[in-house]
């Protein structure tokens, strides 16, 4: 336990030594482009090679697979963020031949694709923002419309831009609930600033249209989405004019780079500390359990051991006599004070006279004292009065008793 949070902690201090990278470079040959984007980004392009670890986050099981794949949707690179989570791809087409006219400039070209654009949003849609964007590489046509996706909010940013008779559409994509806070506007116009064109690259097709005349038309010429195929976990493919991410949340098309080192070590460490955390928890679970059954120990007394010389039987409790037989010893008690025949004789015994009480024995009654016969009377003939025994005159009339 101690060797797994020290392991731990040597993880977060080396990610606070290891140096902070801003940004990744990154470049499309084929289009004579580069940019920069967030370090930790995850990036797929054309030429990816077998064994690199963007096919398996992409879903790919191949690279021959993703190249065909991405040169059917005309898509160049794909990549994602983690944290926050979004997405951005980048396509390229021969520009309409019907937009470079001498009467036309480059501003008001993109403000035609601009309002074809908002024709063509997905049912649902909500324009959030409108407007031409300068960067150093040149004037972009931006469009951000949001579509709600059940609970969720997809915003979906898209900036036009044409260069070498090729139209250019960077696509970003991220769910507003995920990203309440971040200025994602920040960041998308950031990845746009760092644009750069390579003078010796080649355009997408090396085909350069003919000049047309101008027709007089009022209305926005129609442009065809590019295809943005998105695949997330869940499976579903997502194009540019609907911006759908879908639910699963994990991108499955677009890397060419590598996560950067300093990702990798934040992903390692916040697995660890999720691991860490389930050890204390379960420390923790462990700890009480065990104070909950000391206590339950502890509310019962143990047993208190009995010395077999010391040990003294507890006497026997003594019947309680009833009501009758109360009754029936004091009926008998006084019945033994007024005749003489049934007074009980007590026996004594001197040699147990002195003698302990036994214990449990029921207790012994005194005897009651002995009460003298009472005398015995004569009663006087001529005049009723009682008389002592021995009286031989009556005391009351004063004649002679008879003998």
């Amino acid at each position: 336990m101690k060797r797994f949070f020290a392991l731990a902690l040597a993880l977060l201090l080396a990610l606070t030594v290891l140096p902070a990278r801003a940004a990744q470079s990154c470049a499309i040959d084929e289009l004579g482009i580069s940019f920069e984007l967030p370090d930790g980004m995850v990036c797929l392009t054309r030429d990816v090679e077998d064994g690199d670890p963007a096919l398996t986050m992409f879903g790919y099981e191949s690279a021959r697979a993703a190249k065909n794949e991405m040169e059917r949707s005309q898509q160049y690179f794909y990549a994602f963020n983690l944290d926050p989570f979004y997405v951005l791809n980048i396509a390229a087409s021969p520009a309409a031949p019907e937009l470079f006219t001498s009467d036309y400039s480059m501003e008001e070209i993109l403000a035609i694709v601009r309002k074809g654009q908002i024709v063509n949003l997905p049912d649902g849609a909500t324009v959030l923002e409108e407007s031409l964007y300068k960067a150093p590489a040149g004037s972009f046509s931006l469009v951000t419309y949001s579509v709600a996706e059940g609970e969720a909010t997809n915003v979906v940013t898209t900036y036009f831009f044409i260069h070498e008779y090729t139209m250019f559409v960077l696509i970003t994509q991220h769910y507003e609930e995920m990203c309440e806070g971040i200025d994602m506007g920040g960041i998308f116009t950031g990845i746009v600033d760092s644009i750069r064109f390579d003078e010796s690259g080649k355009p997408a097709e090396d085909t350069t249209p003919a000049p047309v005349t101008p027709q007089p038309d009022d209305k926005p010429i129609r442009t065809e989405p590019t295809e943005s195929p998105v695949r997330p976990a869940g499976g579903s493919v997502s194009h540019a004019s609907g911006g759908r991410i879908g639910t699963g949340g994990s991108v499955s098309h677009a890397s060419g780079g590598r996560i950067g080192t300093g990702g990798m070590l934040v992903i390692a460490a916040v697995i660890i500390l999720a691991a860490a955390l389930v050890v204390l928890i379960w420390r923790l679970v462990t700890l009480r359990r065990a104070e909950a059954q000391a206590l339950r120990d502890a509310a019962v007394p143990p047993p208190v051991p009995v010395d077999p010389v010391s040990w003294t039987p507890e006497p026997t409790p003594q019947p309680v006599a009833s009501e009758r037989s109360v009754e029936a010893q004091s009926a008998s008690l006084i019945a033994s004070q007024t005749d003489p025949k049934e007074r009980p004789v007590p026996q004594s015994t001197p040699a147990s006279a002195g003698a302990p009480t036994q214990v449990g024995a029921p207790p012994q009654v005194a005897a009651p004292p002995q009460v003298a016969a009472p005398p015995q009377v004569v009663v006087c003939p001529h005049c009723g009065a009682a008389l002592p025994e021995d009286s031989l005159f009556c005391i009351c009339c004063g004649r002679r008793l008879a003998p």
